[in-house]
């Protein structure tokens, strides 16, 4: 491995969470089309960076940018059992990949949900009277917060350091911490955050 493994774990892990941030910036803002492959970029990134110190800088370029792929390798090499409660939020967020460029959204169409929380993406989908040949893109938010909270807490790094400020301190806690958000407008869109 090219360089010090540690130096270069925490350069993936400060590029993940500007990711993140970003991501969540999208979220907020309804940003539909890039929000779901930032936030695919920001966990590839923190999970590739922890693997950094395992597996062969080689065997991580083949993985590409296969989230379910690079997940298992991260769940074997770090067993923790609470991971498993996101095996559909990686699944959820990997389904973005394919929006890397706009031709797929041209050649099949899409179907966005973004919401909150698990419950609200359920009631989105009740309500849906969208085609259903249509490709489906959907996460909730809340889910993503709580990952990236718990890959901080599992591969032993602060993330009021790798998040340097990008949220004010009440806010970071609220998000990071406890997994909690504003309510949801009665439209189905979020708050915005602050509100």
């Amino acid at each position: 491995m090219a360089g010090d493994p540690e130096r270069v774990k925490h350069e993936y892990f400060f590029a993940a969470s500007d990711y993140y941030v970003t991501g969540r910036f999208a979220f907020w803002e309804r940003a539909m089309n890039v929000c779901g492959n930032l936030l695919h970029h920001a966990i590839e990134l923190y999970l590739k960076g922890h693997l950094w110190m395992t597996v062969p800088a080689a065997e991580l370029k083949k993985m590409k940018h296969n989230l379910p792929a690079i997940w298992a390798r991260f769940k074997a090499t770090v067993r923790d059992g609470r991971l498993d409660a996101f095996d559909q939020t990686i699944r959820d967020v990997h389904a973005f990949e394919n929006l890397r460029y706009p031709e797929e959204i041209v050649e099949k169409g899409m179907i966005f949900h973004f919401e909150v929380t698990r419950a609200d993406l359920e009631q989105s989908r009740r309500y849906d009277r969208s085609p259903s040949n249509l490709p489906r893109y959907e996460f909730a938010l809340e889910e993503v917060d709580q990952l990236v909270s718990l890959l901080f807490e599992v591969c032993s790094l602060n993330p009021d350091v790798f998040l340097r400020g990008h949220l004010p301190t009440p806010d970071r806690d609220r998000y990071l911490r406890h997994g909690r958000h504003g309510n949801a407008a009665s439209t189905g869109s979020p708050a915005k955050e602050g509100e």
